[in-house]
């Protein structure tokens, strides 16, 4: 176990008053200097970096990372496995990869309203990551040494909640956790070569704004023979007649004031053509009506607007003031008064 009577805060170079976020950084900085990768056949670095590791592990509660100390394969492994075995116990790293591992591949697919209506097959463009032939994903050169990278210390990212930052790739090895003196030139070092193809999207028939479309096994070259999925971000244009709210469809149509007044059918556009409309008597301008099942799941809302005209006699104002107002006791005659001035 570890020695009681020994100040790990000193090891570390910190006050007994130290956070654990101040805690992790110090074993980082000293991770990193007395690193055997940085130090090769230096035993007093090796040893620095053991009391490093046995202090963070200590003050972090990590007894996995004290019994890796205590009892370390070393006959079995090199320093720098039993270093990089150390650095997986206390960072929770099953193997180095990049971030792309394990966030989806997403494209936008931008769609107009009749075709998210419709549905079909969608033709889309994306920029894909394969595996460089010539590394096999590797980014290394045949025959060139590789070490831990002394910035992420093999995990293949970095940041996350401890240091108040987003998860991100390591930006010196490109998420692979390890380095090379000589890197692949086809890839620049990558790994990974960028190849632009067209890809059928199958769309199904009334997809909303923001529903993923998946593509199994059509994402990224993880590495060589594994390909990540793909997820299709569909978007809905801007429409010159319709709007959208959610699964419903709104529009506008105008009609003419006898329409209004009298009543009857009148034709309306729909995201797949069009259709009729019954207006009843009395009408009145804004009104709103629904269509059952014409939305993109939803239904379609029909405002209607009254055409006006320009110029009114005194007869056709007073007319025209009874229609709004919906009033007056005898609604019968009402309509006669309308079909005398527009029949």
């Amino acid at each position: 176990m570890a020695e009681a009577n020994k100040n790990y805060f000193a090891v570390l170079g910190l006050k007994s008053s130290a956070s654990r976020v101040e805690i992790k950084k110090a074993f980082k900085e000293l991770a990193f200097q007395y690193h055997p990768d940085r130090n090769p056949h230096n035993p007093i670095a090796e040893e620095r970096f053991k009391e490093t590791v046995e202090a963070y592990s200590y003050l972090t509660g990590n007894l996995e990372a004290l019994r890796a100390i205590q009892k370390p394969s070393a006959s079995a492994k090199s320093t720098g496995d039993y270093a990089q075995d150390i650095l997986k116990t206390l960072f929770d790293i099953d193997h180095p990869g990049s971030l792309r591992d394990r966030a989806p591949f997403r494209q936008e697919l931008s769609l107009t309203l009749e075709e998210a209506f419709s549905g079909g097959i969608k033709m889309l463009t994306v920029e894909r990551e394969d595996s460089c032939r010539v590394c096999r994903g590797s980014g290394v050169e045949d025959g060139a040494k590789v070490f831990t990278c002394t910035y992420c210390f093999g995990a293949g990212n970095v940041g996350g909640p401890e240091e108040g930052t987003e998860r991100r790739e390591c930006p010196k090895c490109n998420g692979r956790g390890f380095l090379s003196s000589r890197g692949c030139v086809p890839c620049r070092a990558r790994g990974y070569t960028l190849n632009t193809l067209k890809l059928k999207v199958p769309v199904p028939p009334l997809v909303n704004d923001g529903f993923l479309i998946p593509l199994p096994g059509e994402g990224h070259e993880l590495e060589p023979g594994r390909r990540g999925d793909l997820q299709v971000l569909v978007h809905l244009q801007r429409h010159a007649w319709f709007s959208f709210d959610g699964k419903d469809i709104i529009c506008e149509t105008t009609v003419e004031m006898s329409e209004a007044a009298l009543g009857g059918e009148v034709t309306v556009p729909t995201l797949g053509g069009t259709t009729t409309l019954r207006l009843p008597p009395g009408t009145q301008s804004g009104q709103v009506f629904r269509l059952k099942g014409l939305g993109l799941g939803g239904d379609q809302f029909i405002k209607i607007k009254v055409k006006t005209p320009i110029a009114l006699n005194e007869k056709e104002r007073l007319l025209l003031r009874q229609i709004q107002d919906d009033r007056g006791p005898d609604e019968r005659g009402l309509w006669r008064r309308v079909k005398k001035w527009f029949w």
